[in-house]
């Protein structure tokens, strides 16, 4: 995307919109979100720019919305803040948990603050980054920005500078800034981060979370797949009881709906499963992937496996 030579000031921007100085205009909330095949709104992470580790606090939303549904008084709900593409796509930045909580409780448009990806962002994740942590910030209404978040956002910079042919390590006023804007962060800090930076690059996507609902879900799907039509169909475990859980899933799968083949679905519940999964050397995916062989070659059956989205 190409970036504007314009003076970009976060700071001021989420003054501004923490003042509720910036003008507002109407959002449709379905465009965030998808349908589940139990007809529930489930949303969608290609309609976010997620600042936070984890895409969802769910115990969150749903005191939320019981607390809402039963006091009647929604008056406590922030405008969220979307971001407008160069292609003129809408995505959240700020408000992700607002607008769950909304669309749960009926509604279907809301008013939120717009910026531009270019114009008020400079074409720049990081600044991006910047303004979704400062929104966060210091806001009793909200949970504060944690240092991961704060991490993410300094890699991010460091990241683009290696992009643009810039030294990766931020400018003194650059690191300066993080630390008064974020007084829980110390230049001792940063310098640790910086220095583990090239272990955990490509290592920063937010974790998608699902509830129960949405595991089924995803199951059903998979039930409704031509190519899985011959299939006994696994409901989704966590990835790291692959080799327990799961193979005693495959076949009580079998043996209950009279198939020889099984999909065993897993899923990620923390950011060290992802990890897990992820890494470089395949090891833990390819013990998997041995054990599966083996019991189907001695079982006479298929076991197969596939991981739900995660990132």
């Amino acid at each position: 995307m190409t970036k504007t030579k314009t003076k970009i000031n976060i700071v001021k921007l989420a003054e501004k919109i923490k003042s509720n100085s910036l003008s507002t205009e109407k959002v449709k909330l379905t465009d965030f979100f998808d349908k589940s095949v139990f007809n529930e709104w489930v949303p969608n992470p290609d309609k976010r720019i997620q600042v936070r580790a984890e895409t969802r606090d769910i115990g969150r939303i749903n005191r939320a919305i019981n607390k809402i549904q039963s006091s009647g008084d929604d008056s406590g709900l922030e405008k969220l803040t979307c971001v407008r593409m160069p292609n003129d796509e809408l995505l959240i930045i700020n408000g992700s948990h607002t607008s769950e909580i909304e669309i749960n409780i009926g509604y279907t448009e809301v008013d939120a603050y717009v910026v531009d990806w270019e114009k008020d962002l400079g074409g720049k994740l990081s600044n991006a980054k910047q303004l979704g942590n400062l929104l966060n910030l210091q806001d009793v209404e909200k949970v504060d920005v944690h240092d991961h978040d704060v991490r993410n956002e300094l890699y991010q910079l460091m990241d683009e500078r290696k992009e643009e042919g810039l030294p990766i390590t931020p400018t003194e006023e650059e690191l300066t800034a993080f630390v008064e804007r974020y007084p829980g962060v110390t230049r001792k800090t940063l310098g640790q981060w910086m220095s583990n930076h090239s272990e955990v690059g490509g290592r920063r996507k937010a974790r998608i979370t699902y509830t129960a609902a949405e595991l089924h879900s995803a199951m059903e799907s998979y039930r409704m797949s031509q190519k899985y039509v011959d299939y006994a169909i696994c409901s989704p475990i966590q990835v790291n009881h692959a080799l327990d859980t799961g193979l005693a899933k495959a076949f009580d799968g079998m043996l209950h709906e009279k198939k020889r083949k099984v999909i065993v679905l897993f899923y990620c519940g923390n950011a060290a499963q992802v990890e897990l999964w992820k890494d470089e050397s395949h090891q833990f995916e390819n013990r998997i992937k041995k054990v599966f062989k083996e019991h189907s070659v001695y079982w006479d059956c298929t076991i197969e496996y596939d991981m739900i989205r995660y990132e």
